[in-house]
């Protein structure tokens, strides 16, 4: 009777706790959004497996430039439904790439001079364009934010396609990106204004707009790209924060 009563106790102590299931983590929220939006991959295992890949990428890149990772996702899904093959082509023949839209050269590859310039090379790199990433490390101020970014670059020059197109890079270089639109819109002196049938709170609707940014550049942002922006964001946080979105 010893060996039942054992076995009896084991149920009693392990059921209680098997049928409580685990309550889905930030990450596992950010995922299920993001994989709601990426349907254009078909395989559902691949799709989960890309979207969690963009998921962690997001709180890391948010949480180091204070910014509302609900809200980086929104603009992702604005730029591009998540799909990293896009391609856009301005009228003057600039085009931007990947889930963030980035234009190759510029305004990202100077910002990124300063922050991963300091690096040490990545491995990716051809043994000729190594000499050029160290005179960038012997520069005055040169930085390393981050060895685990600069390690995915493939060129020592302007960003290639291929690099816009890596979930790790870009999405460094968006959220840095907006941190500076951000600051530039407190440097121009923009009076943030509520935005047109958004139902948003107003204090977030001033930061939709001052992010807003980031798709319009030094000029204002365009209504209907900021009535996306609220659509979306209130959209994304239901989902990803539903307790705090029904508060």
């Amino acid at each position: 009777m010893k060996p039942i009563f054992l076995l009896t106790s084991l149920l009693l102590v392990v059921a209680p706790r098997s049928s409580v299931a685990r309550a889905p983590s930030k990450e596992d929220r950010f995922t299920k959004a993001i994989a709601k939006r990426a349907r254009h991959i078909k395989n559902t295992k691949a799709r989960k497996a890309y979207a969690r890949r963009y998921a962690k990428r997001i709180l890391l890149e948010s949480k180091r430039r204070n910014l509302d990772p609900v809200a980086m996702t929104a603009v992702a899904w604005i730029e591009s439904d998540f799909k990293e093959s896009a391609k856009r082509t301005e009228g003057n023949g600039v085009a931007s790439y990947g889930v963030w839209q980035i234009i190759p050269s510029g305004f990202s590859y100077s910002l990124i001079r300063k922050t991963l310039g300091g690096c040490k090379p990545p491995p990716k790199l051809k043994q000729w364009r190594v000499y050029w990433w160290k005179r960038r490390m012997r520069a005055k101020g040169a930085k390393c934010e981050s060895q685990a970014v600069a390690n995915r670059r493939i060129k020592s020059g302007k960003l290639s396609p291929k690099e816009l197109r890596d979930h790790i890079l870009a999405t460094y270089i968006a959220h840095y990106e907006m941190s500076i639109h951000i600051k530039m819109s407190y440097k121009l002196r923009d009076r943030p204004r509520r935005i047109r049938g958004c139902k948003l709170p107003r204090k977030i609707q001033y930061v939709l707009y001052r992010m807003a940014r980031f798709n319009s550049g030094m000029q204002k942002p365009r209504r209907y790209y900021l009535w996306r922006l609220c659509k979306r964001y209130g959209i994304l946080n239901k989902e990803i924060n539903p307790q705090k979105a029904q508060g």
